[in-house]
């Protein structure tokens, strides 16, 4: 029980820190590379068990629509930020 919760509260917090980095360190990078970077970061983070999507798709979001809004546009990087979110999710 209190093993559970202890790795429970560390892998959130981790997570939560890790992808806090994550969007910092990809904000100066172009988009082809921060999709590869989003894309595989996602799937590990995916295959841990205590891990949920909701902080995946909040860093995708932020950081493929910061980095895409110059070539795309607002809305072509929302859009292109919800189509690698649901192929991530596939």
């Amino acid at each position: 029980g209190v093993a559970y919760v202890f790795l429970d509260v560390l892998a959130s917090e981790f997570t939560t820190v890790f992808l806090s980095w994550l969007i910092e360190y990809t904000s100066s990078m172009d988009l082809f590379a921060v999709t590869l970077i989003v894309f595989f970061v996602g799937m590990i983070l995916f295959m841990l068990p205590p891990i949920p999507g909701l902080p995946i798709y909040l860093t995708g979001g932020i950081v493929l629509v910061s980095v895409g809004r110059d070539t795309l546009g607002v809305w072509g990087g929302i859009g292109y930020a919800c189509a690698v979110s649901l192929f991530l999710k596939l």
